[in-house]
């Protein structure tokens, strides 16, 4: 009742923060609603982790930056390990671009620690909601994409499938070795180009081992060695019958199972293979945007890469 009678914002303040200390965050909250300070109300609560009582204190006024406080909660939940339970607040408050940064951190760690799939879900849900957003993520993608190549790459050096993936490998070394590494795109393209009889590719990632920083004197001398026995029985060539086309931006020409022009042009990659396809008769994903050929994606009920339904 008595500090009912005081009218001194400053004094109120200090008697709202008291209380705080005191642990009676319910007292201090109505010391300041009291004199409209919500912003006090709020920090007070925020103090004593009191973030529901926040969130409930900003939506019954609406000048307040809801939008701010929820970021901020997100913040400290992420910090304590409830990832989960912030995307759920941020993405049902329609804050899909502070939601996106949440889960691309989230799949940094994973592909710091090389667990690749989860580190691909991550980056596709994280760019489904910069889109959502109405944010360009080309950057989330450029990673979703890498992971969803090596993934398929690795594949298929298991399964043995080396002709039909030389284009993929090239395309990983050419475009994705920002992501994934130069060395290890390298290797792979390595790997499928002697065993495609693609000696020519297979000579370019060898000279890359082979002179690379990253790697150890041992390791590029190893490869070095590798080389030479290799090309002491086959010529550093392509098959001679690979089919070459112009680039559509500076007109130069390209060979197969070239995708990348020096002048930056890249081929539109299908997401089923990783090879080239034509945009304009290709099929394309409604919710990811890629695409795929007709004859590939007529075997897929979902999406290869976001997984939606086809």
């Amino acid at each position: 009742e008595l500090v009912k009678t005081i009218d001194d914002p400053d004094l109120l303040t200090k008697i709202g923060h008291k209380y705080t200390l005191l642990g009676d965050i319910d007292r201090s909250i109505d010391i300041f609603l009291g004199f409209d300070n919500v912003n006090g109300a709020i920090e007070s609560c925020i103090s004593m982790n009191e973030w529901k009582k926040a969130l409930t204190i900003s939506e019954k006024y609406p000048k307040y930056d809801k939008k701010h406080l929820l970021t901020r909660f997100a913040t400290y939940l992420v910090n304590h390990s409830h990832v989960s339970l912030a995307l759920h607040y941020l993405v049902a408050n329609n804050l899909y671009a502070e939601a996106s940064k949440i889960i691309a951190n989230e799949g940094n760690i994973a592909f710091s620690q090389r667990n690749y799939v989860f580190a691909k879900k991550c980056f596709c849900f994280a760019a489904l909601n910069e889109m959502k957003a109405n944010i360009n993520p080309v950057q989330l993608w450029h990673r979703c994409e890498a992971i969803h190549f090596l993934l398929m790459a690795n594949n298929a050096i298991f399964k043995k499938k080396w002709g039909e993936s030389i284009e993929l490998a090239s395309r990983l070394f050419s475009d994705y070795s920002d992501v994934i590494g130069k060395e290890t795109t390298a290797a792979i393209l390595a790997i499928i180009g002697i065993n495609s009889n693609f000696y020519k590719q297979a000579s370019l990632a060898f000279i890359h081992l082979e002179n690379s920083k990253k790697l150890s004197k041992r390791k590029k001398e190893k490869f070095e060695k590798m080389a030479i026995k290799i090309f002491a029985k086959v010529s550093p060539v392509d098959p001679s019958d690979c089919k070459s086309f112009n680039c559509p931006k500076c007109n130069r020409k390209m060979i197969y199972p070239q995708v990348k022009c020096r002048c930056g042009y890249v081929t539109q990659p299908s997401v089923v293979s990783g090879n080239s396809v034509d945009v304009k008769t290709a099929w394309k994903c409604s919710t990811c945007l890629h695409f795929a050929s007709n004859e590939e994606i007529s075997n897929y009920t979902l999406c290869p890469l976001c997984h939606s339904k086809v």
